[in-house]
């Protein structure tokens, strides 16, 4: 939206999908020194997988939590001397990046799809506490680290560190890029260099924790619970037993939606937002659970309005809101019976229609900034005189009306939609807004049309006087 114009510009695109690549320093008494083969090497294979990679080396925490804190993040390389075994590695000269730090930071964000822990021990251990771990937020659904564990001891350091850690190293990404799951290119790439991993040897000197099913070619990425439903104008929580997240690996819409979170037997995890009515809402929804045991349920204001188990297709629910504040919910739950290989359920398109609302729909899907700020003084000039000569006093006092717009003309969407619900002569111009429930973009662009000629009607007016 150009906020100067009162013109649409875009209808929005995904945050773009990067990396991220570091070196720590090789000496730490004197500060100096880089591992430049492999870092270059990670940045070289994400580049050619097709995440825009950032690559730097010492980097200060200020550049690293803004990597983590990021929607657009999802492949992060970091080789470092490890500090505290698994649960910390260093950065820079005088700073270390922890566990701690990295689940402070993570907390609302999705977590980092694909995670390469490099340094000497950062894998040794990937349970609670650990980076891995909070990389991961915990989860093995759809997203991995992979790493390094005991290259500055014997044996790893010298049958894979000095020999093959490069190579095993290239050799992983490349099968990456081929289209290989990250696990079935692990297994490749210990394969061809049994010095970096030979369980009959005792040799593992690289780990592997997530999902064995997850893959990075096709591109994947981190999005956000709003960007996850179609929804960004009302504000997303999410609880239980594990968080729900946005993915892109299944959806209805758009090619992502929300998944519930990572929960064992007799466990819950829910996702949740609260609506203005009257409205109605609409979703889709799909569960893929043990039938009649594991169920993905819909509450508003906590009382149950449907649920579903099993394996489902998408399928699309709507509902009628009264007035006032109303909390919705999404919960999966599993009980104590088993479990179903996908074990999970999602919800996608999530819409709220106000019968009302066709303007102001048109502000959000702008994406105009702060819209609550522009659409609430004529609001309640809405509320406190819907009459039928509501588009006579505008005209009145078309000189406020010119001061308003030159503020913001955001503005004139809602009026426009105030001409169109009380003229018959607007209605028939602007066609099919009180017919549409759901505002399309062609409607949309008819409201920013005739917005502007109402626009330019005013201030000639004004002018004339």
């Amino acid at each position: 939206m150009d906020a100067v114009k009162g013109e649409i510009i875009g209808y929005g695109i995904p945050p773009p999908a990067t990396g991220f690549s570091v070196s720590g320093p090789q000496n730490v008494s004197n500060c100096s020194g880089v591992w430049t083969e492999l870092y270059q090497n990670a940045e070289s294979w994400f580049n050619t997988m097709g995440y825009p990679t950032e690559a730097v080396v010492y980097p200060n925490e200020a550049k690293i939590k803004s990597h983590i804190q990021s929607y657009e993040t999802v492949m992060f390389y970091e080789i470092a001397h490890s500090v505290g075994g698994s649960s910390a590695f260093r950065n820079n000269c005088t700073d270390t990046t922890t566990a701690d730090e990295i689940h402070n930071w993570i907390k609302d964000y999705p977590k980092m799809p694909f995670t390469f822990l490099a340094s000497c021990n950062g894998t040794c251990d990937m349970g609670s506490g650990t980076l891995s771990y909070e990389f991961r937020k915990g989860s093995t659904d759809d997203t991995v680290t992979i790493g390094y564990c005991g290259m500055n001891e014997t044996p790893c350091n010298q049958t894979c560190w000095y020999d093959d850690a490069l190579d095993w190293q290239d050799a992983l990404f490349n099968y990456m890029n081929q289209g290989w799951t990250v696990k079935d290119a692990f297994d490749q790439a210990c394969y061809s260099y049994p010095g970096c991993y030979n369980e009959t040897a005792g040799i593992r000197c690289v780990r592997f924790a997530g999902d064995e099913n997850f893959k990075v070619v096709p591109k994947i990425g981190r999005v956000s619970l709003g960007e996850a439903v179609d929804n960004f104008i009302l504000s997303w929580s999410t609880g239980g037993d594990a968080n729900w997240f946005g993915q892109t690996l299944e959806s209805y819409h758009d090619g992502d939606s929300a998944e519930s979170g990572d929960i064992s037997d007799g466990e819950n995890t829910w996702l949740e937002t609260t609506v203005e009515g009257p409205c109605d809402v609409s979703f889709y929804w799909k569960v893929d659970s043990q039938y009649e045991h594991d169920y993905l349920r819909f509450y508003i204001d906590g009382a149950e309005q449907d649920k579903i188990s099993g394996s489902t297709s998408w399928a699309q629910k709507t509902y009628s809101i009264s007035g006032g504040s109303h909390t919705l919910t999404w919960k999966y739950t599993k009980d104590s019976s088993g479990s179903n290989p996908g074990d999970c359920s999602w919800v996608d398109m999530v819409s709220i229609t106000e019968d009302w609302c066709a303007a102001e729909s048109a502000v959000h899907q702008a994406k105009i900034s702060e819209p609550d700020d522009v659409l609430n003084p004529l609001r309640r000039m809405r509320d406190d005189s819907l009459k039928d000569d509501y588009v006579a006093r505008y005209y009145d006092y078309s000189p406020d009306l010119v001061k308003v717009m030159a503020k913001n003309p955001a503005l004139v969407y809602e009026t426009a939609s105030l001409i169109v619900k009380h003229s018959t002569v607007v209605e028939h111009h602007v066609k099919g807004i009180k017919d549409e429930k759901v505002i399309t973009r062609g409607d949309v662009e008819e409201l920013v049309s005739f917005a502007e000629k109402l626009r330019i009607g005013v201030l000639a007016n004004s002018e004339q006087g």
